[in-house]
C-alpha cells in the first residue's frame, strides 16, 4: 500500500513539472541548425545570449542576461516530454536604428508562436517602444514548435528588423528533451528544381501581342527555345514591317492602325512550333506586363555602363531572352549629383554640373556615351530603360527632369531609351511651381488636368503627354505613387504600369501581404496597364549575397507576381546566376500566365493567416489557380473547383512542374511545404491526360 501511494506522489509531481521536471533554455538549442531561411553572410543564424547584431539584449530598460536574438526567421523545434514554455518577447531597443531611412518607422514587426501546426501565441504588431510581451504556453503533449519572427514595416529591410526571445526556459519531464529539427527534415521541405528541362523541339514564347503607335518603330525579338538551327517561316507581315530569320528580329513601322496577324512556324530536325503574334496598332502599347532586369537591387549607387552590358550579354547567353525577358533597365544614379555627401563616393566621375545648359541631365562618366550603351544593348535584341523623376533631385539625390520635361525627353530618345521609370520623389517643390505658373496665366496643364484639383496627376500627365508626342515609344511606368490614386488616373495620363506599395524587400511577410492588401486596387489590370508590384527579390543580390528568401518562398514569389500580371523587373545579378534561379525564371507555362493577353485582373479569393487562393481568366478560356501556404511548416491545402469559381470539372495541370494532374476534377487537394504554392491551370477543354 505504501508503495502505491508514493508511485501516485511520484507521478502527480512528474505530471506538473516537480521534482523530477528539469529546465532547459532555448539558448542551448544548436541555433544554426533550427532557422530558416538558412543563414546566409552577414544575416546570421539567431544569437544566443545576445542580439542578433551581438550586442546586449534589450527590451524597454531591461537587460537579459539569456535569450535569443533574431530577424525575420523560423526556429523549428522537435519536442520530446517538454511540458511548459515561457519567455519574454520583444522588438530589441536597437531594432532599426542602423537604417539610414526613418530609423524611428523601422524594425517593427510581430512574433508568432506554433505548436504542432497550430497558432497558439501571436504578439501582434511591436516596436521598439512596446511593452515586452509575456509568454507561457503549455506543452503537454506537443511535438513540434516553431517560433516565427516577421518583419512588417513599409520599407523595412531584412536587416531593420531584430525580436528577442528573452529568458525563454522549457520545463521538461525527466528524460525531455528540445532539438532543432535538421535542415533535411521532410516537414521542412525545401523545393529544388521543379521546371523540367526545355524540350529539343521548337517552342515559341513570349506574348502573343504587342503594341505600337502608328509610325512608330516596331522592336520585337521571337523567344524561341528548342535545338538550334531554326527555320523559320513567317506570314501575314503588314507593310512596312519586316522580319530577320537570323537575329529574330521584327523591325519596321506601321502607319495604319489596325490588328495584324503574324504567323511564326519555326521548324528544327526535332519538329515544329506554330504561333500567330497580333500586332496591334494603336494607342496603347506594352499590352503585357514588362519582364526585364533592373539595376537597383544589385548595383544601387554603382552602377556603370560596363556592369548593365554585362546583365544584358547574361540575359543572353543564359537564354532568359528565350523565355521572354526583354529589357534592361537603370535605375538611379546613372545622372550626375550636386549633393556633397553623394560625391564623397565618386568624385570624379559624379562631378557637378548635373545639367547641361538646355537643362538635359548630364549621366554620370561611367556612362560617357549614352547612345553607345543603349545601341549595345538593341543589338543584343533586348530594350532600355532609364530612370528619372518629375522633380530636380530624384530618390538618389541625383539630377532629375524638373520642369524640362522637352528637353529631356528628346534626349531620352535620341539615346534610344524604349522604358521610363518615372519616380514621384521630391515632387513637392515642382508641383507648387506650376500651381503659381497656373495661377499666374503662365502655364496651361494638359486638357482635362489642373494642378490645383488633381495636381499629382497633372503632374505625370505632363510626361505622358510629350512621350505620345515622340517620333518613337517609350513605355511610361510610375513610380512611388501608391498613395496618389494611380490606379484611378495612371490610363489617362498614358502609363503602362504603376507601382502600387512601397519598396519590396526579401523578407517573406512582405512577398505575400504586398499582393494581399493592394488586390482591391489591381482590379483595374487590363492590357497596357497594369500594377508593379515592385522588383523580383530572387537570387544574388548586393555584393553577392543570395536572397534570403528561401527556395518555397521564392516559388511563390514569382507564382504571385505572374498570376497578379504584375511587371517583373529582376533585381538578381544575372552574370552569378545558379541553376536554380535560372530554372525558376525560365518555366515558360508559369511566365505564359504573366504574359496572358487577357490581362484580366486576378482575384483573391481566400486570405486567412495561413492561406491565399488567387483565380485568374486566361485568354483561351481556362483559369489559374494559386494556393499559397504561408506557414511555416507542412499543410493541407483543398481547392474545390465550385466555390473559387472555377469550371465545376476541368482538367488540372501543375504549372512549375508542367505535368497533367488529372481530367474531370472537381476539387483537387494537396500538402504543400513551408511557404510553399500550387500554381494550376484549370482547363474544362477535354484532355487525355497522357503528358
Amino acid at each position: 500500500m505504501i508503495r502505491i501511494c508514493c508511485l501516485l506522489v511520484a507521478l502527480s509531481v512528474l505530471a506538473h513539472g516537480g521534482a523530477y521536471a528539469s529546465s532547459f533554455y532555448l539558448d542551448e538549442v544548436d541555433l544554426a541548425a533550427s532557422v530558416r531561411p538558412k543563414p546566409k553572410a552577414w544575416r546570421g543564424a539567431p544569437q544566443a545570449k545576445k542580439s542578433i547584431e551581438g550586442k546586449p539584449l534589450v527590451l524597454g530598460s531591461v537587460t537579459y542576461e539569456r535569450g535569443v536574438g533574431m530577424r525575420c526567421q523560423a526556429i523549428h523545434l522537435d519536442l520530446d516530454r517538454a511540458e511548459r514554455f515561457e519567455a519574454v518577447v520583444g522588438i530589441d531597443n536597437a531594432s532599426g536604428l542602423s537604417q539610414r531611412h526613418r530609423p524611428d518607422k523601422q524594425g517593427r514587426g510581430w512574433v508568432r508562436f506554433f505548436l504542432d501546426g497550430e497558432e497558439i501565441y501571436d504578439t501582434g504588431f511591436l516596436t521598439r517602444t512596446s511593452a515586452p510581451q509575456r509568454v507561457a504556453l503549455d506543452l503537454r503533449g506537443r511535438r513540434r514548435m516553431v517560433i516565427e519572427g516577421f518583419g512588417g514595416d513599409f520599407r523595412s529591410s531584412y536587416g531593420a528588423f531584430q525580436a528577442d526571445i528573452c529568458e525563454g526556459r522549457f520545463t521538461l519531464a525527466e528524460g525531455g528533451s528540445v532539438k532543432a529539427i535538421a535542415a533535411d527534415d521532410p516537414s521542412v521541405e525545401e523545393w529544388g528544381i521543379l521546371t523540367p528541362p526545355a524540350s529539343e523541339r521548337p517552342r515559341i514564347n513570349g506574348p502573343r501581342v504587342f503594341g505600337v503607335r502608328p509610325g512608330r518603330p516596331v522592336f520585337f525579338r521571337l523567344p524561341v527555345t528548342g535545338l538550334r538551327p531554326f527555320a523559320i517561316t513567317v506570314t501575314g507581315l503588314p507593310d512596312g514591317v519586316m522580319f530577320d530569320p537570323k537575329s529574330r528580329l521584327l523591325t519596321g513601322a506601321v502607319a495604319r492602325p489596325g490588328t495584324y496577324p503574324i504567323s511564326f512556324l519555326v521548324r528544327n530536325s526535332r519538329g515544329w512550333a506554330k504561333q500567330t503574334l497580333r500586332l496591334i496598332v494603336g494607342d496603347r502599347i506594352a499590352l503585357t506586363p514588362a519582364l526585364g532586369w533592373n539595376s537597383w537591387n544589385c548595383f544601387m549607387r554603382d552602377i556603370t555602363a560596363e556592369k548593365a552590358l554585362a546583365q544584358a550579354a547574361a540575359m543572353v547567353s543564359s537564354e532568359l531572352v528565350e523565355h521572354g525577358w526583354s529589357y534592361i533597365c537603370l535605375d538611379a544614379h546613372w545622372a550626375r549629383t550636386e549633393d556633397p555627401k553623394m560625391l564623397a563616393r565618386h568624385p570624379a566621375e559624379w562631378a557637378p554640373p548635373s545639367r547641361n545648359a538646355d537643362g538635359t541631365i548630364r549621366p554620370t562618366a561611367f556612362f560617357p556615351d549614352m547612345k553607345k550603351y543603349v545601341d549595345a544593348i538593341h543589338a543584343k535584341g533586348l530594350k532600355a530603360g532609364i530612370y528619372s523623376s518629375p522633380s530636380f533631385i530624384d530618390c538618389g539625390q541625383c539630377a532629375g527632369v524638373g520642369t524640362n520635361i522637352a528637353a529631356n525627353v528628346r534626349q531620352f530618345v535620341d539615346w534610344g531609351f524604349d522604358y521610363l521609370k518615372y519616380d514621384y520623389c521630391g515632387a513637392g517643390s515642382v508641383m507648387k511651381h506650376y500651381r503659381r505658373e497656373q495661377g499666374a496665366g503662365r502655364f496651361v496643364p494638359p486638357k482635362g488636368f489642373d494642378m490645383h484639383e488633381n495636381g499629382n496627376a497633372a503632374l505625370f500627365a505632363l510626361m505622358g503627354e510629350e512621350l505620345r508626342r515622340q517620333p518613337r515609344d517609350i513605355v511610361y511606368a510610375l513610380s512611388q505613387v501608391e498613395n496618389l490614386g494611380a490606379e484611378t488616373w495612371g490610363v489617362s495620363v498614358g502609363a503602362a504600369s504603376w507601382r502600387c506599395d512601397g519598396d519590396l524587400t526579401d523578407i517573406w511577410e512582405r512577398v505575400v501581404t504586398v499582393p494581399e492588401r493592394n488586390a482591391p486596387r489591381m482590379k483595374g489590370n487590363r492590357p497596357g496597364f497594369v500594377a508593379d508590384l515592385d522588383m523580383l527579390c530572387i537570387g544574388f543580390t548586393r555584393d553577392g549575397i543570395m536572397t534570403f528568401l528561401t527556395p518555397n518562398q521564392q516559388y511563390t514569389h514569382l507564382s504571385i507576381w505572374a498570376i497578379t500580371a504584375s511587371t517583373m523587373m529582376l533585381g538578381c545579378d544575372l552574370t552569378k546566376m545558379d541553376d536554380f534561379t535560372r530554372a525558376l525564371l525560365s518555366n515558360d507555362e508559369v511566365l505564359a500566365v504573366s504574359q496572358d493577353e487577357l490581362v484580366a485582373p486576378a482575384e483573391l479569393k481566400v486570405v486567412d493567416h495561413g492561406t491565399q487562393i488567387w483565380t485568374r481568366r486566361l485568354a483561351d478560356g481556362s483559369f489559374a489557380a494559386l494556393a499559397v501556404n504561408k506557414r511555416p511548416f507542412k499543410r493541407r491545402l483543398r481547392l474545390d473547383f465550385a466555390a473559387l469559381g472555377l469550371p465545376k470539372t476541368a482538367m488540372l495541370r501543375d504549372l512549375w512542374r508542367q505535368r497533367t494532374l488529372g481530367d474531370k476534377l472537381s476539387s483537387y487537394e494537396v500538402e504543400l511545404p513551408p511557404c510553399a504554392p500550387f500554381f494550376v491551370q484549370v482547363d474544362d477543354a477535354a484532355c487525355d491526360c497522357t503528358h
